[in-house]
């Protein structure tokens, strides 16, 4: 039996809920919101919808009890589409304060899955929801840059004018800010970037900005970005229920640097199966301590 809770029903954790219902990703789905109404009215309309599909999924609503058997637990605070002007750390200390006090209900329940966090700042929220949980760090992560390494990868596509699906490569560092492209990890149907560079007369600066400002837009158009989101963290659940071994980058711990970190990792039942190691170039691991540094820095300002 597929068993998935959502903690957290806004835009981002309902979207999740009715993608996999539509998919019939799931036998049993568990949501749970700080608005009893809010999560009774998603319970109702997924019934709906689910009498014109042609899977199953039975809807449970507020009960931690019934996280205990699950196989993931998705954590979406609904603090990112409360941040109008975009700041992801505005919130961080009323986020990590609701990551603390869902970690005590999680670890009531005795679960013993895997959780993926959705919840911004979040390499940092990430890693005081694994010390509240008390689970193993390879059972919980968080989406980390999966969103913006599809954001590259999109504007890359475009650019080149070829299906996104044959660009690959990572975004590493920290969701939403301390990010940096590592070009080279990138490559187009098997060319580096590099090695494509001239060709097409490539500006990586520009591309850059590109995908940041198609991300601004997307989030400061509506308040909120979730499809995106959702999507890819969707993505990442089907990866542990299937144990696919999926590379993707996300929040994860890493012993050398000793913190959650955005990091191409992968994925399979238990949660982290390993790191995917690349070999960055000087510039890049300069951009990847600078990045640990400043989530060191967040996660220890809260422990003080």
């Amino acid at each position: 039996m597929r068993k998935v809770g959502i903690i957290g029903l806004g835009h981002v954790g309902e979207t999740i809920a009715y993608t996999l219902v539509s998919k019939g990703t799931v036998d049993q789905l568990v949501l749970i919101d700080v608005d009893d109404k809010r999560a009774l009215a998603q319970q109702y309309d997924l019934v709906n919808t689910i009498t014109s599909l042609n899977t199953s999924t039975k809807i449970i609503i507020q009960d931690y009890a019934a996280l205990k058997n699950a196989d993931v637990i998705i954590t979406s605070f609904r603090s990112t589409e409360s941040k109008q002007n975009g700041n992801l750390t505005d919130d961080f200390a009323s986020s990590v304060t609701i990551a603390q006090q869902v970690g005590e209900k999680i670890k009531s329940s005795e679960f013993n899955g895997v959780i993926i966090n959705v919840n911004d700042p979040n390499e940092a929220s990430t890693a005081i929801l694994q010390k509240t949980v008390s689970i193993p760090q390879n059972q919980v992560f968080g989406i980390g840059t999966c969103v913006e390494t599809q954001q590259i990868k999109s504007v890359i596509a475009e650019q080149l004018q070829v299906s996104p699906h044959n660009v690959s490569g990572f975004v590493y560092g920290e969701r939403g800010e301390s990010n940096f492209i590592a070009w080279s990890t990138f490559s187009v149907s098997g060319r580096s970037m590099n090695d494509i560079h001239d060709d097409y007369q490539l500006n990586f600066e520009k591309l850059e900005m590109t995908a940041k400002q198609q991300a601004w837009s997307s989030f400061s158009g509506r308040g909120y970005s979730n499809f995106s989101v959702a999507t890819c963290t969707v993505k990442l659940i089907q990866a542990v229920l299937s144990d696919e071994r999926l590379v993707m980058p996300v929040a994860v711990y890493h012993p050398g640097i000793e913190t959650y970190i955005s990091y191409p990792a992968i994925i399979g039942l238990s949660g982290i199966r390993s790191l995917m190691v690349a070999k960055l170039t000087d510039l890049e691991q300069g951009q990847l301590i600078t990045a640990s540094n400043f989530i060191k820095q967040k996660i220890e300002s809260l422990s003080n």
